[in-house]
Formats: structure tokens, C-alpha cells, sequence
């Protein structure tokens, strides 16, 4: 996670702060445990927890993919807009990658989400009135066939039908793939804009 609660009860977002800076204890802004600060090699600088026994809100083990598609969007959205990383909201216990303008609900989704969770997660957001925006990373682009979890994250409007979104880390880019449709042997047809 890039963002934890610091001793003075003040928000510390690891997108704003050098980690050279930092000192004192950090805690997560969901459990209130105490996290230490991963600075390596492979990944960004992030926290984690020093036990997710008392945790109920995953954000561990999250990828180098995952961690920098944040970041970039982050860095996007705070050039015109509000944004905040991993906000929790204590309501239904939910932490967005980015909550843009304090109503939309940014996930970034790089792995597979079980259905009752996504279907939960998305509920919870409607529910407490945020629009909940699903971007997909690598291994759940499309490609010629499309899973169960791909249709339930696929939207739809009258302009431009069926319509999925796709991240791309390595070309920092990010994808529309509209006007989805499945020919008669079930391959999955789209228009693409970047």
C-alpha cells in the first residue's frame, strides 16, 4: 500500500514524500496495526504490514504492475482533479486505489477477483453512492475469447455498446476497447482507442 496513517494521526501518501523523510511509526488507516516501509530492488517504496492477522482489507503482495499503474493514474488525475490513493471508507470498510472527486471509485484490477467479491465490492460502491470505475491490467486484457469475470466487468452505453477498460504498465496507456460483440464461433470482435 502507498499510503498509511503516521503517529500524529495525519494521512502519509508515499507518492508525495521521499522515503529518506520519513521517520516514526505507521499504521494502516484500516486495522490500525503498525506497517513498515518496503524499499527494494524490484518494487516501489510501499508499506505493509508487519502481521495481516488483524487486516481484513488486502493490499499486500501487490505487483510492480499493480503499484505503478496506481501511481501513474495518480500523478494523471491530481493534474485537473481531486484525487486521493487508497482513501478508506470506514462506511463499508473499502479502500480504492483512487477516489477521484470524492464520488469515483477507481479499482485497477491486474489478477483474478473471485465473483461474489467484485459483485460485493461494486454493490458496496453503488450502495453508498460512488461510481465504481474497473481498469483492467495485462492478464485480464481481452483477447479472442472472453471469460465470466471479463463479461461482468465489461459496461454499457448507448454510444459505444459493450465497452471494457485495459491498462497497459509498459506503454502507460490506457485502452477503450468498444462496440464488443462475439462472432458466430464466439470470438470476441471490438474497436480500440488509446
Amino acid at each position: 500500500m502507498l499510503t498509511a496513517i503516521d503517529e500524529n494521526g495525519q494521512v502519509v501518501n508515499l507518492l508525495e514524500i521521499e522515503v529518506k523523510e520519513l521517520t516514526g511509526k505507521y499504521f494502516c488507516p484500516s486495522c490500525k496495526s503498525e506497517l513498515f516501509i518496503k524499499n527494494g530492488e524490484i518494487k516501489m517504496p510501499h508499506f505493509a504490514h508487519k502481521s495481516l492477522k488483524a487486516c481484513d482489507l488486502w493490499l499486500e503482495n501487490e505487483s510492480e504492475q499493480h503499484l505503478g499503474l496506481k501511481k501513474a493514474l495518480y500523478q494523471w488525475f491530481k493534474k485537473t482533479d481531486k484525487v486521493e490513493i487508497e482513501a478508506y471508507i470506514p462506511e463499508f470498510k473499502q479502500r480504492p486505489d483512487l477516489l477521484v472527486n470524492d464520488t469515483i471509485a477507481i479499482e485497477i484490477q491486474c489478477s483474478h477477483l473471485s465473483m461474489k467479491r467484485l459483485k460485493e465490492r461494486t454493490e458496496n460502491y453503488q450502495v453508498h453512492g460512488f461510481t465504481v470505475l474497473w481498469l483492467m491490467g495485462q492478464d485480464l486484457w481481452l483477447k479472442d475469447q472472453i471469460t465470466e469475470l471479463q463479461k461482468n466487468l465489461v459496461y454499457f452505453s448507448e454510444n459505444r455498446g459493450f465497452y471494457y477498460w485495459e491498462l497497459d504498465f509498459k506503454t502507460q496507456k490506457l485502452r477503450l476497447k468498444t462496440l464488443i460483440h462475439e462472432d458466430l464461433s464466439g470470438k470476441i470482435i471490438y474497436l480500440q482507442e488509446e
